[in-house]
């Protein structure tokens, strides 16, 4: 970018030398788009809310979801994004996978509950929600920096 600046600027003032970087840069140029993504099946139990917990952590690793519609029970996501975030959503995904289960059959149902069904599923969602609050930064924010001066 700041070679093609340095051209226009040349050929600003009459100096043909920046012709060539100009004309090259108005050809068209090829863009590496993101991985085409994945299609991942969820099995039941708990198909939805696994399909929260998946698109909360791949929203948090800079890629987007679908919600695809199944015919059957479960549910189908379709994740987009570049391969290294998708890998490393996975990864995260299958761990915390692993967190809710070892978590749900070690949690006791209160006394007097109605739905046993109901308070599990209400203990999954405040899991879910309770591991993917905001995305997740890799790098400081340049907003909390102090300038100096």
């Amino acid at each position: 970018m700041v070679r093609g600046n340095a051209a226009l600027s040349l050929v600003r003032f009459g100096d043909a030398a920046g012709r060539a970087q100009i004309v090259a840069l108005l050809q068209p140029a090829s863009v590496a788009a993101p991985d085409a993504g994945r299609v991942i099946d969820i099995d039941n139990p708990w198909a939805q809310v696994r399909a929260h917990l998946l698109a909360g952590l791949a929203g948090a690793m800079r890629c987007q979801c679908v919600l695809l519609h199944t015919s059957g029970p479960g549910a189908r996501i379709h994740v987009f994004g570049y391969a290294s975030d998708l890998e490393r959503a996975d990864i995260l995904y299958t761990s915390l996978l692993l967190q809710m289960a070892r978590g749900l059959t070690t949690a006791v149902v209160p006394d007097g509950v109605r739905s046993v069904r109901a308070w599990r599923r209400s203990w999954l969602l405040g899991f879910v929600t309770s591991r993917c609050p905001f995305p997740i930064r890799t790098r400081p924010h340049n907003s909390s920096r102090k300038r100096s001066g």
